[in-house]
């Protein structure tokens, strides 16, 4: 399939940095300035097919998406009957699902699906009549719950209004945390060398802390004024749902090797086996970076 990248123009929704959907966004052809131009450029080229939209990352709600679609296979229909031939034949309908990251319901996540694909079928019926091919592009809405990082606390401080927690997960892996903060807030808990999380009491008390990471910047903070049980040196730091968008926008700054990637699988009997998914990375490999 080739085809092209269509501009609904719906606005920004609620991130305006992620969405892709504004007037003046740098993606996609803007429909409502272009609209003759498009249709003239399926006439022209027989070789389009596809219609792509995709409004943006955890910028609308379902609805918003749903709207984008609509207006992309209205057009599709409108260029299919203006040649006499269905031509386009594939839909792209982008990603940008939002997930849920402030609780650990997966059923939630896939209550947002099937109430997507349920809306779609009422709003847009003809995308599943059998002459599109659709393309979803909907991972991080289902990946990001797949991962979490895991760090020991290498050291820890008291200033005059909260925790320093220092460990070694930094914003060359956490990049939306460290630099958007608001928008991209990632749960962390505490747990003890043992794995066992960390209860309030006596000796435990709750407290205002900033997770820090290792690299060389004050912006290198992933976690900003949390409440949680103080962390000591040896305690391990859970940063939850890092299935996306994490990993895969490494950052070099300060060289560091990317870390390794573990996984597990729990059978029947309630039995857990661990494998290495990926290997950390070698000091040989960061340094042929620069080569």
């Amino acid at each position: 399939f080739l085809g092209l990248r269509v501009n609904p123009c719906i606005g920004v929704g609620s991130k305006a940095m992620t969405s892709t959907a504004g007037s003046s966004s740098k993606f996609g052809v803007p429909l409502d300035l272009y609209k003759q131009e498009i249709v003239a450029a399926f006439h022209k080229h027989k070789w389009l097919d596809t219609l792509h939209v995709h409004i943006g990352s955890q910028a609308f709600g379902p609805n918003a998406i749903v709207e984008a679609v609509q207006i992309i296979e209205s057009l599709a229909d409108e260029i299919n009957k203006s040649i006499g031939t269905d031509q386009v034949k594939c839909i792209d309908i982008g990603g940008g699902l939002p997930t849920v990251y402030d609780s650990d319901n997966l059923q939630a996540c896939f209550d947002i699906l099937e109430s997507f694909v349920a809306s779609l079928k009422t709003t847009v019926p003809r995308l599943f009549s059998g002459k599109y091919t659709i393309i979803s592009e909907n991972a991080r809405a289902f990946m990001a719950k797949c991962g979490f990082g895991a760090s020991l606390v290498e050291y820890t401080k008291e200033t005059t209004d909260r925790w320093i927690i220092t460990q070694h997960l930094g914003a060359d892996c956490l990049l939306r945390q460290a630099y958007c903060p608001d928008m991209w807030a990632l749960r962390v808990r505490i747990f003890s060398p043992d794995g066992s999380p960390k209860e309030l009491n006596d000796d435990c008390p709750e407290v205002n802390c900033d997770i820090a990471g290792p690299l060389c910047f004050a912006g290198d903070i992933i976690a900003r004024q949390r409440k949680l049980p103080l962390a000591k040196p040896g305690d391990w730091v859970i940063v939850c749902d890092t299935g996306g968008y994490t990993l895969s926008m490494w950052s070099r700054h300060c060289s560091r090797p990317l870390p390794a990637v573990h996984g597990y699988r729990r059978d029947s009997s309630g039995n857990y086996t661990f494998e290495t998914l990926k290997k950390p990375e070698t000091m040989e490999s960061v340094i042929n970076f620069y080569l």
